[in-house]
């Protein structure tokens, strides 16, 4: 599993450093919420991405999430996907919907009076969103999220989730 996390992000490196094309590299900033399937409440949390416009109508990048959820009796769960990122835009006008895919790596983590338990998963995400342009620089993004995510428990189903996140993109 570690090794396509690997090779995608070598993928990604060679993009940016043999890319030929006039390129572009914009920061992502959102907040939301991540609901795993059979959990009885959504976690809360911040996402950041690095992109690169090969063109008007691809990105690439990586990205990084944290969501986190706290109940009573100092205990708390959280959620970090870790990974890259592929985009396609369907438009270069100031609304602009994309479709894309996140691959990587998902650290779950339960910690109850000071104790600390994790696991870690590959994991794939369907995204889909829209940026609304308020300048040459600066969009609103909004997305959607299904990750489905692999286990280690043999014969046990993958863990599903769904995320919304709402926030900005600077382009640089």
């Amino acid at each position: 599993m570690k090794k396509i996390l690997f090779k995608s992000v070598f993928l990604i490196l060679t993009v940016f450093a043999y890319s030929n094309v006039s390129a572009q590299l914009s920061v992502n900033g959102n907040l939301g919420m991540l609901k795993i399937e059979d959990a009885e409440d959504a976690q809360l949390g911040v996402n950041v991405a690095v992109k690169y416009a090969i063109n008007d109508n691809i990105n690439v990048g990586a990205y990084a999430g944290y969501y986190t959820k706290s109940y009573e009796g100092d205990i708390s769960t959280s959620t970090m996907p870790i990974g890259g990122l592929f985009e396609y835009s369907f438009s270069d006008a100031e609304f602009s919907p994309y479709a894309g895919a996140n691959v990587g790596i998902y650290r779950f983590a339960i910690d109850a009076l000071g104790n600390t338990a994790s696991e870690s998963n590959l994991g794939f995400a369907p995204v889909i969103g829209a940026n609304y342009s308020l300048s040459d620089n600066l969009s609103i993004n909004l997305n959607g999220k299904y990750h489905y995510i692999t286990t280690d428990v043999e014969g046990a189903d993958p863990a599903t989730a769904f995320s919304i996140n709402l926030g900005v993109s600077i382009d640089l």
